[in-house]
């Protein structure tokens, strides 16, 4: 009879059944890798949340899309394990909040810009609709045009600028044209 040595014998029933199951490491490295790839996520949120700063109306919107592409990549990653994919998420919510909380306070500040923008040049209007059929052609003309340069000196009033001038040019042309 032959003596078999056992541990090498299951060590080598061990492999051959090991070699049988195809990429058995595969689920441990999507864990790893999906968990670099949200650490790379989380950092470019940061790097983007350096750029709001200084942002304006556009490069907010180039931010923001550059944002959804990255959240799009977060869910194509798939899962880490379980106790860092939370840590994780957690993490990664917070910052898109951060984010959009942000750009909510900045468009808040434009808006109400837009608003005092607006109402200056309907003050304008106002006051050149309420000049406009005089007779007085010399005083009434010095007082248009100086809300024209009024006019001028106030900035851009978003959306509703064409409208605005529209109805500014149409009381100052009213008055000219009489």
């Amino acid at each position: 009879t032959e003596v078999i040595n056992w541990e090498e014998i299951k060590a080598l029933q061990l492999a051959f059944f090991k070699s049988g199951v195809p990429h058995i490491d595969v689920p441990q490295d999507h864990a790893f890798f999906a968990t670099m790839y949200k650490f790379a996520s989380k950092h470019k949120i940061k790097h983007i949340l350096t750029k709001t700063e200084s942002a304006n109306g556009q490069a907010w919107n180039n931010l923001t899309a550059e944002l959804t592409s990255i959240q799009a990549e977060w869910k194509l990653i798939g899962r880490a394990n379980a106790k860092e994919n939370d840590k994780a998420w957690t993490e990664f919510r917070a910052l898109c909040d951060s984010f959009f909380e942000k750009k909510k306070a900045f468009f808040h500040v434009m808006h109400e810009k837009l608003s005092e923008i607006k109402a200056q040049k309907q003050d304008l209007i106002a006051k050149v609709n309420a000049v406009k059929d005089s007779t007085d052609w010399q005083k009434t003309g010095l007082v248009i045009i100086k809300i024209q340069d009024a006019w001028k000196k106030i900035p851009h009033a978003g959306g509703d600028e064409t409208k605005l001038f529209n109805n500014f040019r149409a009381a100052c042309n009213h008055f000219f044209d009489a």
